[in-house]
């Protein structure tokens, strides 16, 4: 007799199986430095998974709460673009940056959405692909070219202290809070990454690391569950300055961060970047259109031109105003809320996201990898894994309850 209830199957080609190749694309992909790759097959697909969605769950949103200030940078962006010193630079450079922050932030959202696939493959498919990264960049500093800085795959050393800085962070806070039984991997591994980052010599990224750490440390004390985690870190820490202040060059690079001579060029952007302000304020010199203009600017403080202030405020002031600023404020107080809620009531994952994010915002202060497409992706794309999660960590009002 038939069966008149037959089991419904998942077909082959479906927004589930598309949504996870894509989700396993980009975790070989982004500690490798190609992020773009896994999001770049993610917007040429978008239609297809956006379509497959509304059919599924009409209500989900490819942005959340993220869309209205997101909307306002964008239009910001653009309208400096506009009225900047060269359009014709600043419209197809915004329009490339714009591109990727939507399609990570949309990435970010749906890869989250389905946790199981992602805590069981893709989180560790990442991990053993900053890995290898970090067996890489060892084998450059130390045996290749020894005591140049390394660069790995990613061409740019710095880029590469960025994706160690990433990948520590959330590493750790995925290996303690899913990783129940093997939890002490936890020190092998940061030991492991730290010491890929030592041999970027990238001294932005050794202070954002040590910021998180710091929020670890915090996060630790006002959870009791996480007294064993304050343990692991504390070992941590400990062999991290070992090795650091155990390697002359490592320790004297170290000692520079507080040399304003040592950091005389960044400080000569910062003051570019000011007198551009002062002449442009309200909308700046358009994206992508610093190095046209910093020499200008400059006058005999630098020999040559460079990408950025290696500053995110000065960057952005000097590229979109204060129209471009209030916007990023209003986006920044919107992640700032988000991170809020799951720094007090998510789990260490979560909690790991956000102090991911935080370690971030410390580099960003003294670089530009937000302007990048190897980091800036992966900023993104854990901007729109922190909406979906603050999403679904939001207590929901119970029907008939007008308290």
């Amino acid at each position: 007799m038939d069966n008149p209830n037959p089991a419904k199957t998942e077909p082959f080609f479906s927004r589930q199986v598309l949504t996870r190749f894509l989700m396993i694309v980009f975790a070989l992909s982004a500690p490798l430095g190609h992020a773009t790759t896994g999001l770049g097959l993610f917007f040429l697909a978008f239609p297809l998974i956006y379509w497959q969605y509304k059919k599924e769950d009409p209500s989900f949103s490819f942005f959340g709460q993220l869309l209205p200030p997101l909307v306002a940078l964008i239009l910001a962006s653009y309208l400096s673009a506009l009225f900047g010193t060269h359009p014709q630079k600043a419209l197809p450079f915004t329009t490339g940056l714009v591109l990727m922050a939507v399609t990570g932030i949309a990435a970010g959202r749906v890869y989250v959405k389905d946790k199981k696939f992602f805590f069981t493959f893709a989180m560790p498919l990442s991990l053993a692909a900053i890995g290898l990264s970090v067996f890489v960049a060892i084998g450059q500093y130390f045996f290749f070219d020894p005591g140049s800085r390394a660069a790995a795959f990613t061409g740019h050393p710095n880029r590469l202290g960025t994706l160690f800085l990433i990948f520590v962070l959330l590493g750790m806070a995925f290996i303690f809070d899913r990783a129940k039984k093997y939890q002490w991997l936890v020190i092998p591994y940061a030991v492991l990454i730290l010491l890929g980052l030592g041999t970027t010599l990238s001294r932005a990224a050794w202070l954002g690391t040590a910021g998180g750490f710091v929020l670890f440390f915090l996060h630790s004390f006002q959870k009791n569950s996480n007294k064993k985690l304050l343990f692991f870190i504390l070992i941590i820490s400990v062999l991290a300055w070992g090795l650091f202040s155990l390697h002359p060059q490592w320790y004297q690079r170290f000692l520079s961060i507080s040399d304003l001579q040592n950091n005389i060029i960044r400080i000569n952007l910062w003051k570019a970047a000011g007198r551009i302000f002062q002449d442009r304020p309200l909308t700046g010199t358009g994206l992508g259109n610093f190095p046209e203009v910093v020499l200008d600017y400059a006058g005999d403080l630098l020999k040559k031109t460079q990408a950025t202030p290696h500053n995110i405020f000065w960057s952005i002031l000097s590229d979109l105003g204060l129209v471009g600023l209030a916007a990023f404020f209003w986006f920044m107080w919107k992640a700032a809320a988000m991170a809020f809620l799951l720094w007090r009531h998510g789990d260490l994952f979560e909690a790991g996201v956000v102090i991911t994010l935080a370690a971030l915002f410390i580099n960003e202060l003294f670089t530009h990898n937000l302007y990048t497409s190897q980091i800036g992706a992966i900023i993104w794309f854990l901007l729109g894994a922190l909406s979906m999660l603050a999403e679904e960590r939001k207590p929901r009002p119970v029907p008939g309850d007008k308290n």
